[in-house]
Parts: structure tokens; sequence; C-alpha cells
């Protein structure tokens, strides 16, 4: 593909066209609304692999582009299907839809999202040239609705907060490639330091009013911290993932602990999982309460032996299936070990 194959009249440069000899050999199959995987057909006398079967001896260059608005067979290469960012828990943000939809402001000239390895993602922002006029909380005051338009139709995990979003000056250069598309990873090595900056602000505990809570109170502050964020909480024994907690959620509530509650110092106790560690506010507000005092806490071994037990008692006995099958679940806890067997009987 080139832009070489336009009439003179043509300007739209940065758009590739396939010549006419290709066209019956290549397809590009919707990944979103807006962005188009490359796909090889069979019969490409360039082709010598195939990795796909959808078409039939296909290959799927993994490349991503957008169509022209108004010009047929015209396409703007955006990225590659490969461009993801995976965070600390395996979550994985894919950052050209985010991108692409907060790059369509007239006052950013860049989007950037990071978070490889991080507990969640942030975004750069390169502001367009013009805007020195107005100081970087104004410009974000005057972008952050479109970013929350780009939050409300990507993933819970694929979210941006405000404070992981970096402003950066419009005569900053933002790395690009001969095709127009970001440069991710050099981007992500000349700012691997403001990138580190924003995160260790993250962390940073800046408390207002430190809460000096007794477990009881603890739990009470987690459950209403809980409905701040959306959860419905019923108790503290209720498990974090049958109120459909999700990464970004579990990620606030330890932040929110780390502002508001007194740990006595021992804030790097207080890990990134913390939260889904724990798995229900019972168990969180006795590790925190713990790490203030100093006592033991909990292991993960002793944690996973509580849910297992709490499995166990839950799932110990299987209703009848059509009067054809019966089942029971014979348990037996010893100490450091935990021997379940299955017993399933058949009428038939």
């Amino acid at each position: 593909m080139s832009s070489a194959y336009r009439p003179r009249e043509d300007k739209a440069w940065n758009y590739l066209r396939p010549p006419p000899h290709v066209i019956p050999f290549i397809e590009f199959q919707p990944v979103d609304n807006e962005k188009h995987e490359c796909v090889i057909l069979d019969g490409h006398k360039g082709k010598t692999l195939s990795n796909s079967t959808n078409p039939p001896n296909s290959w799927h260059t993994s490349d991503l582009f957008v169509p022209h608005a108004t010009i047929p067979n015209a396409w703007k290469f955006v990225g590659r299907m490969d461009d993801r960012i995976t965070l600390l828990n395996g979550e994985k943000v894919l950052p050209l839809t985010i991108e692409g939809r907060i790059r369509q402001h007239a006052l950013v000239r860049e989007a950037v999202v990071f978070g490889i390895d991080r507990e969640v993602p942030g975004l750069l922002l390169f502001k367009a040239l013009g805007t020195s006029q107005l100081n970087n909380e104004e410009f974000l005051d005057q972008v952050w609705p479109v970013i929350e338009m780009a939050n409300s139709q990507a993933e819970a995990f694929s979210q941006i907060t405000r404070d992981m979003v970096v402003v950066l000056p419009e005569d900053l250069e933002c790395p690009l490639t001969d095709k127009n598309s970001i440069r991710r990873g050099v981007i992500y090595k000349e700012f691997a330091q403001i990138i580190d900056a924003t995160y260790e602000a993250l962390q940073k505990v800046n408390k207002v009013q430190s809460l000096c809570l007794s477990v009881p109170e603890l739990e009470e502050w987690i459950l209403d911290t809980g409905k701040s964020l959306g959860l419905e909480i019923e108790n503290a024994t209720t498990e974090y993932f049958t109120v459909g907690m999700d990464s970004l959620q579990a990620i606030h509530l330890r932040g929110l602990i780390l502002k508001n509650i007194d740990l006595g110092g021992n804030e790097s106790r207080c890990t990134s999982m913390i939260v889904y560690d724990c798995g229900n506010t019972e168990q969180l507000a006795r590790r925190l309460f713990a790490i203030r005092t100093g006592g033991q806490v909990e292991n993960e071994q002793e944690l996973t032996r509580s849910l297992a037990k709490s499995f166990i008692d839950k799932y110990s006995s299987f209703a009848t299936c059509n009067g054809h099958v019966n089942g029971s679940l014979e348990k037996t806890l010893e100490e450091g070990h935990h021997v379940v067997s299955l017993a399933i009987e058949s009428e038939s």
C-alpha cells in the first residue's frame, strides 16, 4: 500500500491505498467501530504463510487502520493489535481506542496511555499548539469531558482517573513514526521519570486526618466507603467478588485507606493487592488493624484455607438433577491440609 496511488487533487497524503492488482487479495476486518485489521487473502503472490482460517488460508497482519471519511479504499495506519498494556493484575488494556477518542479534542495534540506492570493505567496529554494561555488545570478541565466519554466506553480496569493524567507542554515533542503514529516504546523510555513520578504521587499518603480505628470501626468505615465506590456490600463477611468489585475499585479502596486510615507508619505493608487478597471486609479490617498495631498479619496460606473452608460449607450438598444424579461432598480438614473428595452417584 502507498499514498502514491492518488490523483494530484487528493491531498490526503497520510492515507494509504492498495494498488489495483492487490485490492482482490486484501481485506479490512473491523476491530471496533473505527479500527480495522488488515488481512491478506489467499492468492496474494507475496503471501507465503497463513495464520488464520478466517478467511481460509489468510494472514492477519495485526496492523490497524482507520478509513478515510470520504475517500473510498484509503486507509490510515494507527497502530497494531499487539499494542496492549498489561497491568499488574494481568488485565490487558487496548489503548488505541481510548487514545483515538481523546485525540479528537481540538486542544489535544497527542494522547498516550501508559501503565505496563502497574496497578492502574495513566495518560500523557500533549497540549496542542496555541494552548499556552491555559495552565494545566484549566487545560484538563476542558479536556476532561472527552476523557470521561472514553472511560464510559472502556472496561472498568481501562478507565483513566483524573489523578493519573499528566499534561505536557505544547513545545514538548511527541515521538512519532513516519506513518504519524506514536512510537510507544520510545515514549515510555523518554518519559519514564514522569511516569514513575505519577505513580509515586499516587502512592503518597497525604492524610488530612488519620483515623485510628478498632476492628469493628474499620469494618463500618470500609462498608461505608465501598458504597461510595458503587459497591453494595451487605455485611463484613460478603465476598467482594460476589458484589462485582473490579480491579479499579479495589485500587481506589486501597488508595482511600492509605489517605484516611492510620497504619502506624507501616504503609508499605498495605500491599497493592491487599483488598483482593483479603477478599471481604472482615478480613480486610483485621489485617489493617494488625498492620497498625504491629500484630501478626494472617498469611496468604491462612487466608486461602479460610476461603476454602467457606466454599466447602457453602457447596457441601448437591441437588438432584432430573431425578437421575445425586451428589454428596465429603470433606476432611486436617492441620495444614485440605482434602476434598466428591462422590457422584447415578441412578442410570
